[in-house]
């Protein structure tokens, strides 16, 4: 990872005095404060290979601002996009629309490598960086220092209808007038952008709100890790679903189980249904990557390692798409019929690279190694009672088997 520092070309002055005032770091406790400085400062964030959704609280407003990001992001970035303007990197120059960045928008940045940057200079004053919200996705930066509960940060929006989104290239939540904000997305980050999906008509001004939440204590993610894992950041867009999910068509009341999101054997997106008490539900807020028009399959994984299949194949990938709502979710029925779990009798189970691993086929059958990415490692034909290599990296594998009749035989591995 390269390690960049950006100094905005009006603070060269500045820039080369010892800066003391670094972003303020919440304690362990997460007591906010509504302190928001405009002296100088900087601000750190580290951005991930492939495509980010980024904002600053430091002053970078206009052509100097673009300058220094530019000329600091070098070879490590290939684009940077916003809802309009773009610029983009090629033969050592940049070139694009965009003539200039503001702290009031969001900026989508592609790079080649990972980096980490750093901005030196003064803060935006939070409560006089106003962002002009219409009707329609809005991309706004996040110009504050620390991180806010949703609810507080954005309870100067006065006017939000139900069912509006707010997200970011990851968690998002959705508006309800008796419920506030609900959905993965319980904090805002600085460094990160977000997107608002607002309904209203006209134009309204907006701010954060710093001042309800000084000395509360922040919302924590108590959302449980996913075993599939998605590359958030190969696209530079998603797409959200709110789904409630059935198995044999009975409604499921818990967490502990896992809905995929697959083109082909890709993994596009992965969650946890969360318990919405205000409607006594479980839901799922479901974050999906891909390509227009992409096709996708649905998998739930429960705790027992059981992988089934849903039947739902009319939903493809539509960049900002909305499906399903907080009150009339989309339905994701999940079928038991030919998936049979732990039938595979693995041993030894975990096992050492470069070992043969026994397995009780039923039948003859295709065998398929999946990684937690959802990518298939290896696909091979095996009769009845075969071995199979385990000559994968160090990890944990779905095996899957698929019989000469559609019978899906699944169980993990793990291989030290």
């Amino acid at each position: 990872m390269k390690k960049l520092v950006l100094t905005m070309a009006s603070l060269v002055m500045l820039a080369s005095m010892a800066f003391a005032q670094e972003t303020p770091m919440l304690p362990e406790s997460h007591g906010l404060t509504d302190n928001q400085p405009a002296w100088g400062g900087s601000q750190t964030f580290s951005l991930a290979q492939g495509w980010n959704w980024w904002s600053t609280y430091i002053n970078v407003s206009g052509q100097d601002g673009l300058d220094a990001l530019t000329n600091m992001l070098g070879t490590s970035a290939t684009a940077i996009r916003t809802a309009g303007p773009f610029y983009l990197y090629a033969d050592g120059e940049w070139s694009g629309t965009l003539n200039a960045i503001e702290n009031e928008q969001m900026y989508a940045i592609q790079m080649a490598e990972a980096a980490e940057v750093t901005l030196r200079g003064s803060r935006t004053a939070t409560d006089q960086t106003v962002i002009s919200l219409s009707n329609g996705w809005n991309w706004m930066g996040y110009p504050v220092a620390i991180e806010l509960p949703i609810n507080d940060a954005l309870a100067n929006y006065t006017s939000p209808v139900n069912d509006e989104i707010f997200k970011t290239n990851g968690p998002f939540a959705t508006y309800d007038e008796e419920l506030g904000w609900n959905g993965t997305l319980l904090t805002l980050t600085p460094g990160l952008g977000y997107k608002l999906k607002r309904s209203g008509e006209g134009t309204v001004d907006f701010t954060y709100n710093t001042v309800t939440a000084k000395g509360r204590e922040l919302v924590t993610s108590t959302i449980m890790p996913t075993e599939w894992q998605p590359q958030m950041a190969s696209n530079p867009d998603n797409m959200n679903m709110i789904a409630v999910v059935s198995l044999d068509n009975e409604e499921l009341r818990s967490e502990n189980v896992e809905i995929g999101v697959f083109n082909g054997e890709t993994c596009r997106g992965a969650v946890r249904p969360i318990y919405v008490e205000g409607l006594d539900q479980y839901l799922v807020f479901l974050t999906m990557y891909g390509e227009t028009n992409e096709p996708f399959s649905f998998r739930m994984l429960d705790e027992s390692g059981n992988v089934y299949e849903s039947n739902e194949s009319s939903v493809s990938f539509k960049a900002d798409a909305v499906i399903g709502k907080l009150r009339s979710p989309f339905a994701l029925n999940f079928s038991s019929k030919n998936s049979f779990a732990g039938a595979l009798n693995l041993f030894p189970n975990p096992v050492n690279r470069g070992e043969m691993v026994n397995m009780t086929l039923p039948a003859e059958g295709t065998v398929e190694v999946i990684n937690v990415l959802g990518s298939t490692m290896k696909r091979v034909r095996m009769a009845e009672g075969s071995q199979l290599a385990a000559d994968m990296a160090p990890g944990i594998y779905t095996i899957k088997v698929t019989d000469a009749e559609g019978n899906v035989y699944v169980d993990k591995l793990i291989v030290k």
